[in-house]
C-alpha cells in the first residue's frame, strides 16, 4: 500500500496520473504575471495556491515523523511571495515528502496521525493522510488549470 500511495503521490505531480494532468503540467511555463494574476474576484492566484500546496506537502512529512502540527490561517494560506518562490518551496516541500514515504513501513499506515492544537474533524491514519495529499493536489491543480485558461 505504501508503493501504491507513494506512486499515487508522485503522479499527481509529475507524472499521469488517472484525472488528468499532472500539477508539473499545470505550472509548466508560468510567468510571474500570470501567476500573480488574480482573473477571478476574490479567488486565490496561481502563486497563491502553489504557496499553499507547500504547506500541505510539508506539514504530513511532520506529521508522519510524529510532530503534532495545525497550520494556522496564514501559514495555511501564506503571505504573497516573489515567484517563483511558491514553487521552489512545493518541490522541495513535495520531495522532502516522497523521502519521508520511502522511510515508512507497511505497519506505519495504519498509524492515527497526530495533528496540532485546533485541528478539528475524525481522527485519520497516515494512509488516508497521504491518500489525501493527492486529491488536495489534483483539487487545487483543477483549479490552476481553469485559472490559467482564464488569464488567457
Amino acid at each position: 500500500m505504501r508503493d501504491a500511495l507513494r506512486s499515487d503521490l508522485v503522479r499527481a505531480f509529475h507524472g499521469a496520473p488517472w484525472h488528468g494532468p499532472a500539477l508539473d503540467d499545470a505550472l509548466d511555463g508560468l510567468t510571474a504575471e500570470v501567476a500573480t494574476a488574480r482573473p477571478v474576484a476574490g479567488a486565490h492566484t496561481i502563486a497563491e495556491i502553489v504557496a499553499h500546496l507547500a504547506v500541505w506537502a510539508d506539514v504530513p512529512r511532520r506529521r508522519i515523523a510524529g510532530e503534532a502540527v495545525e497550520p494556522a490561517p496564514d501559514e495555511d494560506w501564506p503571505a504573497p511571495q516573489p515567484w517563483p518562490e511558491p514553487l521552489v518551496r512545493l518541490d522541495a516541500a513535495h520531495t522532502a515528502l516522497i523521502a519521508a514515504i520511502d522511510r515508512l513501513a507497511e505497519a506505519d499506515l495504519a498509524r492515527v496521525v497526530v495533528r496540532g492544537p485546533g485541528a478539528e474533524g475524525a481522527p485519520y491514519t497516515v494512509a488516508d493522510m497521504l491518500s489525501g495529499v493527492a486529491q488536495h493536489v489534483a483539487y487545487h491543480g483543477g483549479q490552476i488549470a481553469l485559472l490559467r485558461k482564464a488569464i488567457g
